[in-house]
């Protein structure tokens, strides 16, 4: 029986690895690889702090990385924080700052919109994508 989304992939991580889980644009994404990614994000959050009832915002728009970030996220028990990409830099920084949020995982088409308004944030920042001074997504998940 399942109790939750993240037992879902769990599960079928476990018994049905090569089942496809998510189709993102050309990518066909299997469960055992969603299962696997989410929890290497889950860990990489745990690396930063990151547990039970914390938040992460997340401004991007949809991709693989959303399921990646929200099941690892729901694998600690962290609350997921999707912040409209069509927001202006000052309306982010208010979502953000509201929600508490203690990372910004930031997709890069949307950093400068964070680097607007880094100074009034308090959390710290990842890129999906490169960026000159935050580390990217790919290598802060394989850290």
């Amino acid at each position: 029986m399942f109790h939750s989304l993240v037992d879902i992939v769990r599960s079928h991580g476990r018994e049905r690895p090569d089942a496809g889980a998510l189709i993102v644009g050309d990518r066909n994404i299997t469960y055992g690889e969603l299962d696997d990614r989410s929890s290497r994000v889950a860990q990489a959050f745990a690396m930063a702090g990151v547990g039970f009832g914390d938040r992460v915002a997340f401004v991007e728009r949809n991709g693989a990385e959303f399921f990646d970030v929200i099941f690892g996220l729901a694998k600690l028990g962290a609350v997921g924080v999707p912040v409209n990409w069509r927001l202006a830099a000052p309306e982010m920084r208010h979502v953000i700052a509201d929600s508490g949020a203690a990372v910004v995982v930031v997709g890069q088409e949307f950093a400068d919109h964070l680097e607007a308004i880094e100074d009034e944030l308090s959390a710290a920042i990842v890129v999906i994508g490169t960026h000159d001074r935050w580390p990217s997504f790919d290598r802060w998940v394989s850290a």
